[in-house]
C-alpha cells in the first residue's frame, strides 16, 4: 500500500458532501462548469452532486485527499491504464450512481460532445500509464493561502514514487503557468466542439 503524503488527510466517507460542497464552490467559475450549467441560480447545487458523484466513483481505488480535518482543499488523482472491474459494483452499492439523476441527465447529454473530445485529446497525448489529476479545488475562504499548492506538492511526491507520467487539463489561463511552475508543460490548447473557451492539456514527463 502506498504511503499517505505527509500532512494531507486521506478522504473519509463521512467527509465526501462537504468535500463536494467545497469542490463546487471552488470551481464555480470554471468554464467546464459553466457549460454543465449555465443557469447560475442552481449550479453550485447540481456541481455538488456532480462532484459527490466523481468522489464516490473515486474512493475505492483513486488518490483523494484533503489538507486537513477542516477540508481547506480536496484533490483527486486516478492512475490511468488500470482496469478495475469492480468500480461499477462500487459505483452501484455506494449509492453514487443516483447522484447522475440529482446533477440532471440533460446535462450528460449536453458535454457528451465536450467529453468526448476532451478523452479523444488525452488518449492522443498518453495512452500508457500515467497519473491524471481529475481535480484540485480549494474553498474559497481559504485560496491565496498556499493551500492548493500544499495539495499538489504533496500528491505530486506521493505518485512521483512509481516514475509516472503525469496529466491534466485546465480551462482557466491563470492555472496554465502555476502547473507550469510545477513542471508541466503546454502539450495541447483548443477550443472544443460546441465551445468558446480554450482548453490547456498539460504533461508532466
Amino acid at each position: 500500500m502506498s504511503k499517505k503524503p505527509e500532512d494531507l488527510v486521506a478522504l473519509r466517507v463521512d467527509q465526501i458532501k462537504p468535500a463536494s460542497r467545497i469542490l463546487a464552490r471552488a470551481f464555480m467559475d470554471d468554464p467546464i462548469s459553466i457549460l454543465a450549467y449555465p443557469e447560475e441560480k442552481d449550479r453550485q447545487t447540481r456541481l455538488a452532486y456532480m462532484f459527490e458523484f466523481s468522489l464516490r466513483y473515486s474512493f475505492s481505488s483513486d488518490q483523494t485527499y484533503t489538507t486537513s480535518e477542516r477540508l481547506e482543499g480536496v484533490t483527486v488523482w486516478r492512475r490511468r491504464g488500470i482496469h478495475h472491474p469492480e468500480l461499477f459494483w462500487h459505483l452501484f452499492s455506494s449509492g453514487a450512481i443516483w447522484l447522475i439523476l440529482k446533477a440532471g441527465l440533460g446535462t450528460g447529454n449536453r458535454m457528451r460532445p465536450f467529453n468526448e473530445y476532451i478523452e479523444y485529446k488525452h488518449q492522443d497525448i498518453i495512452s500508457g500509464p500515467h497519473w491524471y489529476l481529475i481535480g484540485l479545488g480549494v474553498d474559497p475562504s481559504y485560496q491565496g493561502q498556499g493551500y492548493g499548492a500544499r495539495l499538489y506538492r504533496q500528491m505530486q511526491a506521493q505518485v512521483n514514487t512509481g516514475k509516472l507520467p503525469c496529466y491534466l487539463e485546465t480551462a482557466k489561463e491563470k492555472n496554465v503557468s502555476m502547473y507550469q511552475h510545477f513542471g508541466f508543460r503546454i502539450m495541447d490548447e483548443f477550443i472544443a466542439p460546441g465551445t468558446s473557451f480554450k482548453v490547456w492539456a498539460m504533461l508532466k514527463e
